[in-house]
């Protein structure tokens, strides 16, 4: 079974129980938090995949990471399950699938907006609405900068790609005079 296969059945079960209790929005964000704490340790990570490293280290680290994000009860013994099992180095993917899930459930979609500079709150509000009046749904933008774009905008929404950026239409002009 692939790591995304289980951690795609994680992510599946703690959704199902949130969603129960009626902690969906709680959950999802002790759970990027949690995600964001490990993710800042490369180091951490690496251990979490070592065969040498034994139960009770990869105990302690979930419960560090309970204690560190005062999470509450479901996610603190998601996290104990993943040390047990050994899955803890699972829990990006594992946010990652939950994330989705609790986008679909509100009907929400993600954007990637990469910009050569930051965008302002101003026209990532704009981009925002745009966006939302195309696919009619809620967009959540995560805007990320990469200079290499040189200017303009490179937006996916799911597996749609509009790219304006300079690099792009630079690239277009190239092919143009080639012909």
């Amino acid at each position: 079974m692939s790591p995304s296969n289980i951690a795609r059945r994680y992510a599946k079960a703690l959704f199902e129980l949130a969603s129960e209790e009626g902690k969906l929005d709680e959950t999802g964000a002790q759970l990027e938090a949690a995600c964001a704490a490990l993710q800042s340790d490369a180091a951490l990570l690496v251990a979490l995949k070592s065969p040498s490293t034994t139960h009770e280290d990869r105990l302690a680290v979930a419960e560090a990471l309970a204690r560190e994000l005062k999470a509450g009860t479901m996610l603190a013994n998601a996290l104990r399950l993943l040390a047990d099992r050994k899955r803890l180095a699972d829990l990006p993917a594992m946010t990652g699938v939950f994330r989705t899930l609790a986008d679909e459930r509100a009907g929400r979609v993600r954007a990637r907006v990469t910009s050569a500079v930051p965008l302002s709150d101003e026209a990532a509000a704009k981009l925002g609405a745009a966006l939302s009046k195309a696919t009619r749904r809620n967009v959540v933008l995560e805007r990320f900068v990469d200079k290499a774009i040189l200017g303009g905008v490179v937006t996916q929404v799911g597996s749609q790609v509009f790219d304006g950026s300079i690099l792009n239409q630079l690239a277009q002009l190239k092919r143009q005079l080639k012909a």
